[in-house]
């Protein structure tokens, strides 16, 4: 469960991921944001799209984090959230 940070107007979602060859050392990094999104309405279902090697047989390292921000004269500035249980 997450508690929406005193203050917050907006938030989004980032999602990261990785391929590696720990063989080689080689490894290939992609990214995907949202834009901001209100924390008071409610929200589509949103897709976030990290492109890999098509069949790859290399380990895939994924995470996905919430970035909880404040609107102020038309500039996101981040927060912190706080989890709960």
């Amino acid at each position: 469960m997450l508690s929406i940070p005193t203050g917050a107007t907006h938030f989004r979602f980032i999602a990261g991921g990785a391929e590696v060859d720990f063989n080689t050392g080689r490894y290939t990094v992609m990214t995907a944001i949202t834009g901001y999104l209100p924390v008071d309405t409610a929200t589509a279902a949103l897709t976030l799209e990290l492109p890999v090697t098509a069949k790859t047989v290399l380990p895939l390292f994924l995470v996905l984090g919430i970035e909880s921000q404040q609107a102020v004269n038309g500039q996101y500035l981040p927060l912190r959230w706080l989890w709960l249980g």
